[in-house]
């Protein structure tokens, strides 16, 4: 649990640590994965186009 309160910080989703993921907005959710991916600690992250179809 540790690390996943870590990579959720990291990634700037601190407010929603004890959220759950389906009640958060798609762009969040997107984010959030990114954040699940971090905790296996990866050498090398590649994603396709990680922001396609979010508004900023």
């Amino acid at each position: 649990m540790a690390e996943a309160a870590k990579q959720i910080r990291r990634v700037g989703l601190e407010k929603h640590l004890y959220s759950e993921a389906g009640s958060l907005a798609l762009g969040q959710q997107r984010i959030m994965e990114i954040a699940h991916a971090l905790c296996c600690d990866p050498t090398l992250l590649l994603l396709d186009e990680p922001a396609a179809g979010l508004r900023y």
